[in-house]
């Protein structure tokens, strides 16, 4: 006998609505813990992203292909699987009738405790969250579509003033660090990130050439 995902959901623990209240609109919040409403911006603006929502909905947890009895289903273990409770809050922020619902299904899956408790920086947050979801997706579409969203490649070209020789480094990157202060605008910002740096003095760096003796 197989079980499809949603007879393999069915099977597992229910949801709590005990500590939900009833909501007046189609709209839903997030419950704050103790100090994670950081937490829930991020993760209401990653919800309002249609084509992030769309895979992470269509996504189908490894484990529940697994399931071939009621008996395996009862003893299945998804408190820690971050895509899989992701994907059940994001359901409940679309389906619930409630005003708001809890994060502590996510929370639990990170691990976190007493961390709850603690305001923490998103930007850090955010880079554990989709290396976590893109580490625990490969193979997927959802997998391909955090990349896409979310990661960028960034090549760093050095070349020496005196020899001309260059060198070319490329790296991933899932966030940029752009200096906003005293610029008038975010377009500045950006200018300002791609604009050529001269290293000289006590910053200059060396250029090792790999160079073939004849």
């Amino acid at each position: 006998m197989s079980f499809s995902q949603q007879q393999s959901n069915s099977l597992l623990p229910s949801f709590d609505f005990s500590d939900c209240e009833d909501k007046p609109s189609n709209l839903t919040g997030l419950n704050n813990q103790g100090a994670t409403c950081y937490l829930n911006s991020m993760l209401q603006a990653l919800f309002m992203l249609p084509e992030l929502r769309r895979e992470v909905f269509q996504w189908q947890c490894p484990l529940l292909s697994t399931i071939t009895n009621i008996e395996q289903a009862k003893t299945l273990d998804l408190s820690r699987n971050i895509p899989y409770q992701l994907q059940k809050l994001f359901a409940l922020l679309q389906e619930t009738d409630r005003l708001s619902i809890p994060t502590t299904g996510l929370t639990k899956s990170f691990g976190w405790q007493e961390q709850v408790y603690q305001q923490s920086d998103v930007q850090e947050l955010y880079t554990i969250l989709l290396t976590a979801l893109k580490e625990n997706t490969l193979g997927s579409s959802l997998n391909e579509t955090i990349q896409g969203l979310f990661w960028g490649e960034m090549t760093n070209y050095t070349e020496c003033q005196t020899c001309y020789s260059s060198r070319l480094r490329r790296e991933s990157f899932n966030n940029l660090h752009i200096t906003v202060k005293g610029l008038s605008d975010l377009a500045q910002g950006f200018d300002k990130l791609l604009t050529p740096e001269i290293m000289s003095g006590h910053r200059n760096i060396t250029i090792n050439i790999e160079r073939n003796e004849r």
